[in-house]
C-alpha cells in the first residue's frame, strides 16, 4: 500500500508503470496479486501466452472483465495457453469459478491448466478436464491429472 495516493491511484500508477512497455511483446506474465490489477493491465499486454498467478483466491469473475466496465464483452487473455495457479484458494469452496472463466476463455480446449490447491472435487476435475487441453492440480499429497 502506498500512503497518500486515493483509493484509485494505486491501480493508476500500475497502468502508468506497464504502459511504456510494448504490450505486444509481453507472452509471459508473473504476479502474486492477480486481484489488485486493473484489468486493463491485461488488455494492454494481449499477447500473454503464460500466467503464473500465485496466491490466488478463485471468486466470481475471476479473470473475467467487470460486466459492466468498457471491457464487458471482450475475452481476457485472448493468446493464453498457459495457466498457473500457485497456492490458489476457493472463495465459497467453489473451483465452479475456475470452469466459468474456462468456459468464458477456451473455444479450442488449448489451454494448460497446472497448480496446487487443498483440494478438488473428483466432479469438478472430470469437468475442467473437458474444457482444457491438459490439466494437473496437485492437492495435498496427491496429483489429480
Amino acid at each position: 500500500m502506498v500512503v497518500g495516493l486515493p483509493p484509485h491511484g494505486l491501480e493508476q500508477l500500475v497502468i502508468d508503470l506497464i504502459a511504456p512497455i510494448p504490450g505486444g511483446n509481453v507472452v509471459s506474465f508473473a504476479t502474486d496479486s492477480i486481484a489488485t490489477l486493473p484489468e486493463e493491465v491485461f488488455f494492454m499486454m494481449p499477447n500473454i501466452e503464460t500466467l503464473h498467478a500465485s496466491n490466488v483466491e478463485l471468486s466470481k469473475g475471476f479473470l473475467q472483465p467487470n460486466p459492466d466496465g468498457p471491457h464487458a464483452n471482450a475475452k481476457f487473455l485472448p493468446s493464453l495457453q498457459s495457466l498457473w495457479l500457485k497456492g490458489f484458494t476457493l472463495k465459497d469452496d467453489d473451483l465452479g469459478h475456475l470452469t466459468t472463466y474456462l468456459m468464458h476463455q477456451t473455444s479450442d480446449n488449448s489451454l494448460e491448466v497446472t497448480g496446487d490447491s487443498p483440494y478438488v472435487h473428483p466432479g469438478v476435475a472430470k469437468e475442467i478436464r473437458g474444457l482444457v487441453n491438459e490439466f494437473s492440480i496437485t492437492v495435498a499429497d496427491a496429483s489429480v491429472q
